[in-house]
């Protein structure tokens, strides 16, 4: 919680490395991208205040970001899309998020559906679809069990067998 020493030592790893290793530069710049993002949200953001336009500019380009050797990192992709969430960046997270990284990350997929359902609130035979939707995301992201069941329509979904004790709720 001390955000501002932890900023002091991260500048200065950042110093240190930007001479020999790209690479390792740009692990630090998303590891303060990260703690940008608990700092906002620590500080202004906690009393309403909006963001500076410029870190939102790093956390979509966090998410767009394709660099060869350096994969997104789980917890600073789940924490882009709750900060996107947080300050209604709806039509970022509806339309413009990269299409691989919806497909291969459920947060993200998550955040994409809900950021569509608060961007309009569909008519009732599509609240259906999304809510389906929604609801298979959440399974994925929840579910403990790496077991597949096949549905009506053949796809492979991660639906938790009804003999399982384990609830998701924990998580």
């Amino acid at each position: 919680q001390d955000f501002v020493h932890a900023k002091q030592l991260f500048a200065a790893c950042l110093e240190l490395v930007t001479e020999f290793s790209p690479k390792l530069r740009q692990v630090m710049l998303n590891e303060m991208l990260l703690l940008d993002i608990y700092t906002h949200e620590a500080g202004a953001g906690a009393s309403g205040e909006r963001p500076p336009s410029d870190l939102i500019s790093r956390v979509r380009g966090y998410l767009e970001m394709r660099v060869p050797d350096i994969p997104l990192r789980q917890v600073i992709a789940e924490e882009c899309v709750a900060f996107l969430l947080n300050w209604c960046e709806n039509e970022y997270l509806t339309m413009q998020v990269p299409l691989p990284l919806v497909q291969t990350n459920p947060y993200v997929k998550l955040g994409q559906l809900l950021a569509a359902t608060c961007k309009e609130l569909p008519g009732p035979k599509e609240s259906r679809r999304t809510a389906k939707d929604l609801w298979e995301v959440v399974v994925q992201i929840c579910s403990v069990s790496n077991q597949h069941k096949r549905g009506n329509d053949g796809r492979v979904s991660l639906i938790k067998h009804r003999e399982s004790t384990l609830g998701i709720m924990y998580r």
